[in-house]
């Protein structure tokens, strides 16, 4: 890997950052009781994005988002 591989994150990397940290710490809600702080993170916060419904009904939280008009 060179440095021309390495940039810096943009808003579409959000979903795939989220998928990562779910898979890496879903194992542990059983463990602990209690959803870890990586996977409860705003990661479209970081672009501009708000949070507009966040639904936890079901095995699977349901977050739309819409992006922030500043």
């Amino acid at each position: 890997m060179t440095d021309d591989d390495i940039r810096p994150a943009r808003a579409v990397d959000a979903l795939a950052v989220k998928a990562v940290t779910d898979m890496a710490y879903r194992h542990y809600i059983a463990r602990i009781g209690v959803v870890p702080q990586p996977m409860a993170a705003d990661h479209m916060a970081k672009y501009g994005y708000e949070v507009v419904e966040r639904r936890v009904d079901g095995p699977y939280d349901r977050i739309h988002y819409r992006k922030r008009l500043d």
